[in-house]
């Protein structure tokens, strides 16, 4: 993590897949000067608090789900997760990998297709800038707010679709 003008009390959460190299991750966490906190808890059912100065990072494998809510900004670099983040209303930055399936043609495209509610990222400065923005501005993060919720409707469309075709799977 680099240093930039992040907000003061800044708390990262950081949900993982159940995969993840989570002793990598710490690794990056100490070499940029975080330390892990045993006494310090924000009862999320996080599986460790890491803290540098004023900033936390909350790490919880599997925890998207229960956290994603929590955000006030989304970092994504996976397709599915990104389109949860807009459609609970929450303004996120790509940052698209060298990975086979989040590209860079894939997140730009995923970007249009959300209307723009989504802002790839193509490169650290760019991220770190945006990110910046976003945390500062409430105004501009509201904006990004309604082209998500806007693109990507009101919730129940699952439901919706499975009632409308479960007649016809049914008889």
């Amino acid at each position: 993590m680099q240093d930039f003008n992040l907000p003061k009390d800044l708390v990262i959460l950081l949900p993982l897949s159940i995969n993840a190299n989570v002793i990598k991750i710490q690794s990056y966490l100490i070499k940029y000067g975080f330390i892990k906190q045993s006494k310090v808890n924000f009862f999320i059912d996080e599986d460790s608090v890491w803290k540098r100065k004023d900033q936390y990072v909350v790490i919880g494998k599997g925890k998207f789900n229960a956290w994603a809510c929590l955000a006030e900004v989304g970092l994504a670099n996976a397709g599915t997760a990104t389109e949860q983040i807009i459609g609970l209303g929450i303004p996120s930055l790509s940052f698209p990998g060298s990975g086979p399936q989040f590209t860079k043609s894939f997140a730009i495209r995923q970007s249009r297709l959300l209307g723009g509610g989504v802002l790839v990222c193509n490169n650290k400065k760019i991220l770190l800038k945006r990110l910046s923005l976003l945390l500062r501005e409430k105004d501009y993060r509201l904006e990004q707010v309604k082209i998500g919720k806007k693109r990507m409707g009101h919730s129940g469309a699952s439901e919706k679709i499975v009632d409308s075709i479960n007649p016809y799977l049914l008889s």
